[in-house]
């Protein structure tokens, strides 16, 4: 018994000698982590206190520099956050590069002008400077008899009606001969059915000759079907895009139809009222947009539009400037920075005001980019080369399968050539789309719709009391 309490006390006093070195080499181990913890966030800090010193004078260089760019650009006011988001300032532009605006007694237009005048002015471009058909349109587009169902018009609901007659198919037929597409890809198609019936010939005189043997030269028409099935991936991807180029561009016009017509109407509410002068100078800028937009896109001289239009100065201004469209959203722009600054226009027209003529100048850029940015002409040629050479070996291997005679060899060749030459033809037409877009027409519906909303105003509001206006009796406009 004696032994066995000695070996559980030496055991326990084993046990307790363990636990008690454990215990101190953890003591021992704790100042040292403390000192590592003590070290880190000594360094962070510091580095803190280093990132907190740089951003600061960061900050104080920040508010040095806009401090010197405020002394030296001048007064600076800060807008009201309960009012528009318009500039306190108003537009600056230089003035030895405009006419100059004078509303008390008016130098910009010849004596006084008047609504009278205006629409004199406006019916002059109408009926005598610009009447009859287009005559800047391609020469495939100018046949009054090909002319009927064409992109080149503005389409009302009789055309749309004719068009879609059950008879569409019949009268397809009959009027071939006036079709706009057999015109363009006659030379081609010329061409292609000379050289089948040259291989017809030549296959001929080859099978009859000895020494040639001719059975050698067999073009399946396998390899021709995979070639073909690249030609037609690559004509509808060119079709799609073409028809994207060009619904963009008609796009673009239909909106610049509809900001004129607003920018005319608020013009004729809100400035036309103030000064007369002043909002018809407007309306006479405005007016002609349309028309010196298609004289950009169509190579057409337009002094004759400007002349009849604006006034001397006005007209020698627009003619001198390199993009003439953007020169009168650029004077409409002087004018209602001069009625802001002279607090005769209110911020809500000015904005209104502003943010059409911002929108006019980015549909006349998205008009520029159409016309001067093609599709890829590596794409073009490659789609090229490859229809060229499956039509040239298509009468042979068709020669080759002794399945039809000669003259419907070449029919068959003819067809397809018609089919896929004319697809091709179509997407060269529409790439660039100002070629066929009645831009004439257009231009003629802004001029119109600018004059409506001076020429045709609504009756006079009787306030409160609530009485009909004294009806007058409605005149035609001398421009419709």
């Amino acid at each position: 018994n004696l032994k066995i309490v000695i070996s559980e006390n030496n055991q326990t006093s084993n046990i307790k000698r363990r636990t008690t070195g454990r215990s101190t080499q953890e003591k021992n181990r704790e100042p040292k982590k403390k000192n590592s913890n003590k070290r880190y966030h000594t360094a962070a800090n510091s580095f803190w206190k280093l990132n907190l010193e740089a951003m600061t004078m960061h900050l104080l260089l920040v508010s040095a520099n806009v401090l010197l760019f405020i002394s030296s650009a001048g007064s600076f006011s800060v807008p009201n956050s309960s009012t528009l988001p318009v500039p306190s300032v108003p537009v600056q532009i230089p003035s030895d590069k405009l006419p100059i605006l004078n509303t008390d007694a008016d130098t910009n237009v010849p004596g006084e002008d008047s609504i009278d005048k205006f629409e004199k002015d406006m019916a002059k471009i109408v009926h005598e400077l610009r009447a009859g058909p287009d005559t800047t349109l391609p020469a495939a587009y100018k046949r009054e008899k090909s002319t009927r169902f064409s992109y080149t018009n503005i389409w009302t609901a009789e055309t749309w009606e004719a068009y879609n007659s059950p008879w569409r198919y019949w009268r397809s037929l009959v009027c071939v001969r006036n079709s706009r597409l057999l015109r363009l890809i006659a030379p081609q198609l010329s061409v292609l059915v000379l050289w089948s019936i040259m291989t017809l010939s030549a296959g001929h005189l080859l099978r009859k000759a000895l020494l040639l043997k001719f059975e050698r030269l067999i073009i399946p028409l396998t390899p021709l079907g995979l070639i073909l099935s690249f030609v037609a991936a690559l004509l509808t991807l060119r079709a799609n895009n073409a028809l994207t180029r060009l619904f963009t561009g008609r796009a673009a016009w239909g909106r610049l139809l509809s900001l004129t017509r607003d920018t005319a109407q608020v013009l004729a509410t809100y400035v036309y009222p103030v000064d007369p002068q002043m909002g018809l100078l407007c309306a006479r800028h405005l007016a002609i947009i349309g028309w010196l937009t298609k004289t950009r896109f169509r190579e057409e001289n337009d002094e004759d539009i400007t002349s009849a239009a604006l006034s001397r100065s006005d007209a020698f201004f627009v003619q001198s400037q390199r993009k003439k469209a953007p020169a009168c959203i650029m004077r409409i722009r002087q004018a209602v920075a001069h009625l802001s600054k002279k607090g005769r226009l209110g911020q809500t027209p000015q904005l209104i005001l502003e943010t059409s003529l911002q929108e006019m100048n980015h549909l006349y850029g998205q008009c520029e980019g159409l016309l001067s940015s093609p599709m890829e002409p590596l794409y073009t040629t490659n789609t090229s080369r490859l229809l060229v050479f499956y039509l040239m070996f298509l009468p042979i291997a068709l020669q080759m399968l002794n399945v039809m005679a000669p003259v419907g060899t070449v029919l068959v060749t003819t067809a397809v050539g018609y089919a896929m030459l004319g697809m091709d033809e179509i997407t060269h037409q529409i790439e660039q789309p100002f070629r066929v877009i009645p831009m004439q027409q257009l231009s003629t519906r802004i001029l119109s719709d600018v004059c409506d909303a001076f020429v045709c105003a609504p009756p006079v509001l009787t306030g409160s009391v609530g009485k009909d206006s004294p009806q007058k009796e409605f005149r035609k406009p001398a421009y419709w």
